[in-house]
Protein backbone atom coordinates (compact mmCIF):
# COMPACT_ATOMS: atom_id res chain seq x y z
CA UNK A 1 0.00 0.00 0.00
CA UNK A 2 1.01 3.36 -0.37
CA UNK A 3 0.41 6.53 2.59
CA UNK A 4 -0.49 9.51 0.07
CA UNK A 5 -0.10 12.82 1.87
CA UNK A 6 -2.49 15.65 0.34
CA UNK A 7 -3.07 19.29 0.90
CA UNK A 8 -6.38 20.27 -0.99
CA UNK A 9 -6.02 18.82 -4.39
CA UNK A 10 -1.62 18.44 -4.54
CA UNK A 11 -0.16 15.21 -3.31
CA UNK A 12 2.66 16.72 -1.27
CA UNK A 13 4.30 13.38 -0.15
CA UNK A 14 4.01 9.55 -1.09
CA UNK A 15 5.37 6.84 1.12
CA UNK A 16 4.99 2.92 0.42
CA UNK A 17 4.42 1.07 3.24
CA UNK A 18 5.41 -2.69 4.09
CA UNK A 19 4.00 -4.95 6.60
CA UNK A 20 5.79 -7.90 7.37
CA UNK A 21 4.09 -10.48 9.95
CA UNK A 22 5.58 -13.96 10.06
CA UNK A 23 4.34 -15.03 12.83
CA UNK A 24 1.43 -13.19 14.74
CA UNK A 25 1.24 -15.83 17.71
CA UNK A 26 2.76 -13.10 19.93
CA UNK A 27 0.19 -10.17 19.13
CA UNK A 28 -2.61 -13.10 19.54
CA UNK A 29 -1.08 -13.78 22.68
CA UNK A 30 -0.75 -9.93 23.58
CA UNK A 31 -4.59 -9.52 22.51
CA UNK A 32 -5.75 -12.42 25.07
CA UNK A 33 -3.98 -10.78 28.01
CA UNK A 34 -5.48 -7.73 27.34
CA UNK A 35 -9.07 -9.01 27.15
CA UNK A 36 -8.71 -11.14 30.29
CA UNK A 37 -7.06 -8.18 32.45
CA UNK A 38 -10.25 -6.19 31.13
CA UNK A 39 -12.68 -8.26 32.07
CA UNK A 40 -10.89 -9.15 35.28
CA UNK A 41 -11.17 -5.53 36.41
CA UNK A 42 -14.47 -5.11 35.09
CA UNK A 43 -15.28 -7.87 37.43
CA UNK A 44 -13.53 -6.91 40.22
CA UNK A 45 -15.38 -2.97 40.00
CA UNK A 46 -18.47 -5.24 40.01
CA UNK A 47 -17.89 -6.93 42.88
CA UNK A 48 -17.01 -3.92 45.29
CA UNK A 49 -20.23 -2.15 44.47
CA UNK A 50 -22.63 -2.38 47.51
CA UNK A 51 -26.87 -2.51 46.29
CA UNK A 52 -27.51 -0.06 49.31
CA UNK A 53 -25.52 2.74 47.79
CA UNK A 54 -26.69 2.30 44.71
CA UNK A 55 -30.67 2.32 45.79
CA UNK A 56 -29.53 5.31 47.52
CA UNK A 57 -28.22 7.28 43.99
CA UNK A 58 -30.64 6.09 42.20
CA UNK A 59 -33.52 8.19 44.87
CA UNK A 60 -31.82 11.18 43.99
CA UNK A 61 -30.39 10.67 40.80
CA UNK A 62 -28.53 14.22 40.70
CA UNK A 63 -24.96 13.10 40.07
CA UNK A 64 -25.29 10.37 37.76
CA UNK A 65 -27.63 12.88 35.72
CA UNK A 66 -25.19 15.94 35.99
CA UNK A 67 -22.29 13.45 35.12
CA UNK A 68 -24.24 12.25 31.81
CA UNK A 69 -25.11 15.42 30.54
CA UNK A 70 -21.49 16.61 31.03
CA UNK A 71 -19.85 13.77 29.41
CA UNK A 72 -22.54 14.02 26.54
CA UNK A 73 -23.57 17.34 26.05
CA UNK A 74 -20.61 20.01 27.40
CA UNK A 75 -17.35 17.94 26.72
CA UNK A 76 -18.51 17.30 23.30
CA UNK A 77 -19.50 20.92 22.92
CA UNK A 78 -16.57 22.23 24.54
CA UNK A 79 -13.84 20.27 22.36
CA UNK A 80 -15.68 21.65 19.26
CA UNK A 81 -15.24 25.38 20.48
CA UNK A 82 -11.55 24.43 21.16
CA UNK A 83 -11.05 22.68 17.65
CA UNK A 84 -12.95 26.11 16.36
CA UNK A 85 -10.75 28.40 18.18
CA UNK A 86 -7.73 26.89 17.74
CA UNK A 87 -7.06 25.38 14.23
CA UNK A 88 -8.24 25.77 10.89
CA UNK A 89 -7.12 21.97 10.04
CA UNK A 90 -10.00 19.87 9.79
CA UNK A 91 -8.92 16.67 10.68
CA UNK A 92 -7.51 18.26 14.17
CA UNK A 93 -11.43 19.65 14.87
CA UNK A 94 -12.91 16.55 14.26
CA UNK A 95 -9.84 14.30 16.07
CA UNK A 96 -10.83 16.74 18.94
CA UNK A 97 -14.35 16.94 18.95
CA UNK A 98 -14.09 12.75 18.89
CA UNK A 99 -12.02 13.02 21.97
CA UNK A 100 -15.03 14.87 23.51
CA UNK A 101 -17.41 12.60 22.76
CA UNK A 102 -15.55 9.58 24.01
CA UNK A 103 -16.85 8.20 27.37
CA UNK A 104 -13.98 8.26 30.26
CA UNK A 105 -11.43 5.78 30.73
CA UNK A 106 -11.90 2.71 32.89
CA UNK A 107 -8.44 4.56 34.98
CA UNK A 108 -10.13 7.51 35.45
CA UNK A 109 -13.63 5.94 36.85
CA UNK A 110 -11.89 3.35 39.42
CA UNK A 111 -10.04 6.04 40.76
CA UNK A 112 -13.12 6.94 42.98
CA UNK A 113 -13.80 3.34 44.18
CA UNK A 114 -10.24 3.40 45.89
CA UNK A 115 -10.56 6.47 47.63
CA UNK A 116 -13.90 5.16 48.80
CA UNK A 117 -12.29 2.15 50.17
CA UNK A 118 -9.28 4.64 52.71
Amino acid sequence: DELNLWHTDELLYTETIYVIMNDPTLNNIFTMVMVVMVLVNTINMGAQLDLQIIKEVFKKPIGPFVGFISQFVFMPLFSFLVGWLLSDDMLFRLGLFVLGCCPVELGQTSGPFYLMEI
